[in-house]
């Protein structure tokens, strides 16, 4: 059996009582936390336009861009009532109402959210 040395008893403590005690945690970064909200948003705001497609199953997310503090701005492919897969523009604001595209959208300075796709 190893014996364990006092110094070393006392650096695995002091390092035990600094990872508990979150010492070494770092402050939230606040872009960070802003850009995981905007994605949050964009994410949810997809499962919303997919959930009120035809055929949910067929939906697929070709482009998203994001308006600073404004809409998810969402390209899709879906079927419609006659079967065939048709490419759709959509606007959706933050309180989760339909928005105009080309009021809201159209040559804005969009943030590409388009990885969204993976989250749904």
């Amino acid at each position: 059996m190893t014996k364990i040395r006092p110094r070393s008893r006392a650096f695995g403590l002091a390092l035990l009582a600094a990872v508990f005690s979150g010492a070494c945690h770092a402050a939230p970064d606040p872009k960070a936390a802003d850009a995981e909200a905007d994605f949050q948003f964009a994410v949810k705001a997809a499962k919303l336009v997919k959930a009120s497609a035809k055929d949910p199953s067929s939906f697929e997310v070709v482009q998203a861009g994001l308006v600073s503090g404004g809409p998810v701005c969402i390209v899709y492919r879906a079927k419609n009532s006659f079967n065939a897969v048709t490419t759709e523009m959509v606007a959706v604001r933050r309180n989760m109402s339909r928005g105009n595209w080309n009021k809201e959208c159209a040559r804005s300075g969009l943030t590409d959210v388009s990885h969204i796709r993976k989250a749904m």
